[in-house]
């Protein structure tokens, strides 16, 4: 019994030594690559529409005429077009909330998505 106790002890420190090392900026958001004609509305699907939470763009792209969450037929769409004569990357970082319960809200996840334009 103390030795599942120690095995329990040391298994639950080695597993916080491994999270408290974990480097801020080594966190991984999911990444969409889409490829857009220049000049066309693209939209990529993000999901069925959730019954409480938010959906907010925290990093819009540089080369946009539209650039903007709407409700689509299958639910919410990321739409995109980009500026005349753009060709080229674009990136986007759409940030998802939920409700917590008590009124506030917190952060569910990100998504990156990359828009690769061709003529």
């Amino acid at each position: 019994m103390r030795l599942l106790r120690m095995f329990c002890l040391f298994t639950f420190s080695l597993s916080l030594i491994s999270i408290s090392c974990q480097k801020d900026n080594e966190v991984k958001i999911p990444t969409k690559t889409i490829e857009a004609a220049a000049k066309e509305v693209t939209d990529v699907y993000l999901g069925l529409i959730p019954s409480e939470g938010i959906q907010r763009i925290v990093r819009q792209a540089d080369h946009f005429v539209v650039g903007e969450i709407v409700v689509g037929e299958k639910g919410l769409v990321y739409q995109y077009q980009p500026i005349p004569g753009f060709e080229g990357t674009d990136e986007v970082i759409i940030e998802f909330q939920s409700g917590t319960g008590s009124g506030e809200l917190e952060l569910v996840s990100q998504l990156r998505i990359v828009l690769i334009v061709t003529d």
